[in-house]
């Protein structure tokens, strides 16, 4: 199928279960390897919220290859880079619906290319290690910092460590403990305006009740305004 641009692509939620829910702010997903479902929800985001809106990026990996960095040619690893107009053509936001590198922030990032490296570097781009997240208080400060009144999460479970989350699709060991994402989602949600969230790399197995209590416990609460 060609490149079309994120509103014109079908929506096709595969490599395990799914389900959504709609909140005030924006259309929530919870999916497998759905990372490049992100493209339409943040460049909507973008484009009613502007400069006022940062995006918090959840996630073991950058996501900011493009098609000439990346080491495996796929897709979900440029969602972000795509999303700053940096990605492939076809798939890339409209100028008004484009984020700027000042309005991200990393948090968790753990499993990075050296491409990603010599770009977060020499965009100076906020980026927070699990050892920062484990209070809120640093990825408050981080987010104030972008001047936003508003926040779009995205939230890819793979910044869990796999042991304490074990529903992963790409488990990369040394992320955050449950309860510290839990705090820094409701830190977030309380201090801004709430713009929408994604949820991606969610594979939910028949063994798995753990899992989803887990998660369940992450987002009971959370200031879904």
């Amino acid at each position: 199928m060609p490149w079309a641009h994120p509103e014109e692509l079908p929506i096709r939620l595969g490599y395990g279960q799914c389900s959504s829910l709609v909140v005030p702010a924006l259309l929530t997903g919870l999916a497998g390897h759905g990372r490049p479902l992100e493209l339409a929800p943040v460049a909507r985001a973008v484009a009613r919220h502007g400069d006022s809106l940062a995006v918090v990026w959840f996630d073991a990996h950058a996501d900011l290859n493009t098609p000439d960095t990346s080491p495996s040619g796929g897709f979900h690893g440029m969602v972000l880079r795509t999303l700053l107009g940096q990605g492939p053509s076809q798939l890339v936001p409209r100028p008004e619906e484009r984020l700027s590198t000042r309005q991200i922030v990393l948090a968790g990032a753990r499993a990075l290319d050296p491409a990603e490296l010599d770009f977060i570097e020499s965009e100076r781009i906020r980026a927070l290690s699990v050892q920062a997240l484990r209070e809120p208080d640093q990825l408050i400060s981080a987010v104030a910092g972008t001047g936003a009144t508003h926040v779009y999460i995205h939230l890819d479970l793979d910044v869990l460590d796999p042991e304490h989350f074990t529903s992963l699709f790409c488990p990369e060991p040394g992320g955050l403990h449950p309860d510290q994402l839990r705090a820094a989602l409701h830190a977030l949600t309380k201090r801004f305006n709430f713009a929408g969230i994604g949820i991606t790399e969610h594979a939910p197995a028949a063994d798995s009740a753990n899992s989803d209590h887990v998660l369940q416990r992450i987002l009971d609460g959370m200031a879904f305004q």
